[in-house]
């Protein structure tokens, strides 16, 4: 390059395609083309060297700075300080690059509620270079929450501020992220019931924090129109009342994984979640032997799952949940030969439909 005929570095567009390859062959250009905003631009986009052979000119351009800086926001350092005090400016170059935040020279625009939120999303960790008095703020706090997903613990710290912990909006926002936050919260949020159904709605795992409401039948069964599995969190007296567990297997089916003992064996709670579940998790109920008329409940089961299999044929992982259901199922009644039969002609009736699909695919 340093050696290129002087009309090659006068004609731009043999300049361009050179420098898409080598920022740094700005060096060798034309004084009128390192004038060249388009020259110049490609230049830097490519290695941020070349900003020393741009142009004063071009340099000092605002809108260059500000088209650098969309791209790679880290540039911005490569240029005049006093760009590092235009809101505009920084505002692109913190989105385009988090850690920029951390550098700011301008401690009002470190200030600027649009500015630190934006750094926030584009790194979470600058969550810990955030002034105090924004951390302080419900709003700020709100869409830090909402947007990022990072938790309240890390926003703020050790210092628990009333305003924040005692704010239903604060509060129910965070534990949408993390369920461990609901700690956070101030003995009067945590004895309003009505809240606390709020938030065991909004994540059903708050409940292993909140020992003084495992034994509340709303409250579980709150936490189980969102996630069956939020069973497990109650009380044995609760996993163990038949006419409960039914009802909450009839909201989701998953929630029989957490029945108790003594409804282990349950003819009526194992039918429901056949029923329920479409035969699916037959290959859950690992204790099927020992129910009473289990063939009953086994050929139910294998019918229905049958039918569900099919249907979802074409989803890109229900052969996988067929040959997962397939094992269970066949752990659970190895010992009784005519049933594994029937369960081996389902598998096969269910497969050779999946190598005709691929036949034409």
């Amino acid at each position: 390059m340093a050696f290129a005929q002087s009309d090659l570095v006068n004609d731009k567009e043999y300049m361009l395609e050179i420098l898409k390859y080598n920022g740094l062959g700005l060096k060798y250009v034309s004084e009128q083309l390192r004038n060249d905003w388009d020259i110049c631009l490609t230049a830097v986009k490519i290695d941020a060297g070349a900003i020393h052979f741009v142009s004063d000119k071009i340099c000092n351009d605002r809108n260059f700075v500000l088209e650098v800086v969309k791209q790679d926001g880290n540039k911005i350092f490569s240029f005049d300080s006093k760009f590092q005090y235009d809101r505009e400016i920084v505002l692109a170059a913190v989105k385009s690059d988090g850690l920029v935040y951390q550098w700011m020279l301008s401690k009002e625009l470190r200030e600027d509620k649009e500015i630190a939120l934006e750094a926030v999303i584009e790194n979470s960790i600058n969550i810990n270079y955030v002034p105090k008095e924004l951390k302080l703020d419900k709003e700020f706090v709100l869409d830090v929450l909402i947007t990022t997903g990072v938790q309240l613990n890390r926003i703020i710290l050790i210092n628990r501020p009333s305003k924040l912990v005692n704010n239903e909006e604060v509060i129910l926002a965070a534990v949408k992220n993390d369920d461990a936050d609901i700690n956070l919260a101030s003995p009067r949020l945590i004895e309003d019931k009505d809240f606390i159904l709020k938030c065991v709605h909004a994540n059903p795992k708050v409940l292993q924090f909140l020992p003084g409401y495992i034994s509340d039948r709303e409250i579980i069964k709150e936490a189980v129109k969102t996630d069956g599995y939020a069973l497990q969190y109650a009380v044995d007296d609760i996993i163990n009342d038949k006419d409960f567990v039914l009802e909450m297997i009839r909201i989701d089916s998953n929630a029989y994984l957490f029945r108790g003992e003594d409804l282990e064996n349950d003819r009526d709670i194992a039918l429901e979640v056949v029923k329920r579940s479409k035969g699916i998790m037959l290959s859950e109920i690992h204790g099927l032997m020992n129910i009473d008329n289990y063939k009953e409940l086994f050929y139910l089961g294998l019918e229905l799952a049958e039918k569900e299999f099919i249907k979802s044929i074409d989803n890109s992982n229900s052969h996988e949940d067929l040959v997962y259901f397939y094992d269970e199922v066949y752990n659970i009644i190895k010992e009784d030969e005519k049933l594994i039969k029937e369960l081996d002609a389902m598998y096969e009736r269910i497969d050779n439909l999946y190598d005709k699909r691929k036949l034409h695919t």
